[in-house]
């Protein structure tokens, strides 16, 4: 069966004519394509911002506060409470270093802790995009008659005739 479809169908190959036939166009119109455009362009402005730094105070003037001084005289009154004979001039001693650590301590802690803001401006640029939008002509419907029926192509160019291949088995 599959060797006389194969024979029936190069049979009617062998026979075959081909003919070209230029007709006419009856009617033209042109084709277009919608084209998008992103056209991008650039909106900056200033912004204003509150930026923490840090405080900077100046103790040079103030090495040993009056804080200081108290710490010193506390750890000197609890040390003489502590000692006894030698062990309590040790006492006073050690105690009035320790107060005086911890008292000013205390105050550049304190110092350190306090929060400074500071009014900052820097320039921002966004990019945004305007689309465009348009209609372009990519090329043109070309319409023909031929034994009553209308055939159609395309071109890039508008032509006054077209070329159709005919074949007949």
């Amino acid at each position: 069966m599959k060797i006389l479809l194969y024979l029936l169908i190069s049979t009617s190959l062998i026979f075959a004519s081909s003919l070209t036939i230029t007709l006419p166009v009856t009617h033209s119109e042109p084709i277009y394509r919608t084209v998008t455009k992103r056209i991008p362009f650039q909106e900056c402005y200033d912004k204003t911002e509150q930026v923490r730094v840090s405080c900077n105070y100046d103790d040079s003037e103030n090495m040993i506060g009056l804080d200081t001084l108290i710490g010193i005289t506390a750890g000197v009154v609890l040390g003489n409470q502590i000692g006894k004979g030698n062990g309590r001039s040790a006492a006073k001693v050690l105690g009035g270093i320790a107060g005086g650590l911890v008292s000013n301590g205390m105050r550049n802690s304190a110092n350190n802790n306090n929060s400074c803001y500071e009014e900052r401006t820097r320039r921002v640029c966004e990019t945004h995009y305007e689309q465009s939008t348009s209609k372009r002509k990519i090329g043109y419907k070309l319409c023909a008659q031929i034994e009553g029926k209308e055939i159609c192509t395309s071109s890039k160019n508008k032509l006054s005739s077209i070329d159709v291949h005919i074949t007949t088995y």
